[in-house]
């Protein structure tokens, strides 16, 4: 019976003590509604600061939290930040009273708890952030969800309202795929004078413990101040980003460069087959189809255009000379032997093959030469001198030049040509993008 009755008497304790510290919290919360409030007329748009002499400062730190996407051709970023406000509430002492009396979570023994109150969004005074650099208009920060905890015992506010920052960033696209990109967005204080309100911050980066990776996008650098520009106290946040390459690489680059080596063979393919020109014009209009795709993923500006799109728009007029030398090298290889061939051509010809296969088909027609067996017995100088007349007489065999020679010869020197002049591009537009 002793039991039971000190379990009740034991509940009966704790409902009490309960009701009364919920009753304290009530009346510490009706307490700072009356001092934002007073006399009928509400103060929460005025910075509650009893020295207005002196501004209001704001402690500030930013989260990162994600980076939902970047977009090059509009020109925005983005992303989810956390901003995390502090400031010392002084409408206590606006109003004559002193902290450390006017609350009772004040009192010893006071739970920790009862120590701070949650107030909503609006009650009491808040900074009137604004987003200075917002795409489509000034976006207000805050909200109903993001109440405000008020600690009774220092008078201390802090404010953590998450933000959807959808921001202008002039992209640079000159290193596409490869390229890295900063964007820069400003918070303020809409309204307020840096002699009213000044923003401090003990962080000169942004906090990253909470941030979720992009597939596309990596952050490779970040930074937080809080400079005084026109009079007025802001918030600057930087971010760099770099883009993961490797899916831009396998569906843009690769593509270019096998189309690049193909555009060269064309000179390999024999002319009787007939489709030399169906071969070179398929590959001019690759290039075209590849270009339009690169351009619809760029910023419609011309300050700086991509490498990537200069390299195209150089293989594309190769591809382009490369059908119109197609062209001019099949009506040559056609035209009828009757026709004569130019003397310059001749000359190049002749010097070519003469220096290649004359040598090692007069050889072999000296090595054809029948030798008796007297012959041996004869003396040296007199066979030295037969064999000398052999060989001139080798020598006064002309060398026919067909046109189908000339187009032979031309295809060498056109597929060499194309082959170092593509090399030398695809060089050069290679070295900028993997030295960044």
């Amino acid at each position: 019976m002793d039991k039971l009755l000190y379990i009740f008497l034991t509940c009966c304790s704790i409902g009490i003590n309960a009701t009364t510290l919920y009753s304290e919290l009530l009346s510490d919360y009706d307490t700072l509604m009356e001092f934002y409030n007073s006399g009928n007329n509400s103060r929460k748009d005025f910075i509650p600061k009893a020295n207005v002499s002196v501004a209001m400062d704001v402690s500030v730190s930013v989260d990162l939290l994600a980076l939902n996407d970047f977009n090059e051709v509009s020109g925005s970023i983005d992303l989810m930040i956390g901003l995390n406000l502090s400031w010392t509430d002084e409408i206590v002492q606006c109003n004559g009273y002193d902290v450390a009396t006017a609350f009772n979570a004040t009192a010893i023994g006071t739970p920790d708890a009862l120590k701070s109150l949650l107030v909503p969004y609006g009650k009491i005074w808040s900074p009137n952030m604004v987003l200075l650099n917002a795409m489509d208009s000034a976006t207000t920060i805050g909200g109903s969800i993001y109440k405000l905890r008020f600690d009774l015992t220092e008078a201390l506010v802090t404010w953590n309202p998450k933000v959807h920052v959808y921001s202008s960033c002039t992209p640079d696209v000159t290193y596409y795929p490869f390229d890295r990109q900063t964007c820069s967005f400003t918070f303020l204080s809409w309204g307020n004078t840096a002699s009213e309100l000044l923003f401090k911050t003990d962080r000169s980066t942004l906090n990253l413990d909470s941030y979720s990776e992009n597939g596309e996008w990596k952050v490779s650098n970040n930074a937080i101040s809080v400079p005084t520009v026109n009079s007025q106290s802001q918030i600057e946040i930087s971010i760099t980003i770099d883009r993961r390459p490797l899916y831009f690489a396998f569906n843009i680059i690769t593509p270019i460069m096998v189309l690049v080596i193909l555009n060269g063979m064309v000179f390999w393919l024999p002319v009787e087959s007939g489709e030399r020109i169906g071969f070179s014009v398929t590959c001019f209009l690759s290039f075209v189809v590849l270009l339009n795709m690169i351009m619809d993923m760029m910023p419609k500006s011309s300050s700086p255009i991509a490498y990537i799109c200069f390299y195209t728009v150089c293989m594309m007029v190769f591809s382009g000379l490369n059908t119109a030398l197609v062209i001019l090298q099949m009506r040559m290889f056609h035209k009828p032997e009757t026709d004569e061939v130019p003397k310059c051509i001749l000359s190049y010809i002749r010097f070519m093959k003469c220096q290649t296969c004359k040598r090692d088909r007069n050889k072999d027609k000296i090595n054809l030469i029948k030798v008796e067996p007297s012959d041996v017995l004869e003396r040296p100088q007199n066979r030295k001198k037969d064999v000398k007349i052999d060989e001139s007489n080798v020598k006064k065999e002309e060398i026919t030049i067909t046109w189908q020679d000339a187009a032979d010869e031309l295809d060498k020197i056109l597929f060499f040509t194309f082959l170092i002049g593509q090399m030398t591009f695809t060089i050069l537009f290679l070295v900028p993008l993997f030295s960044i």
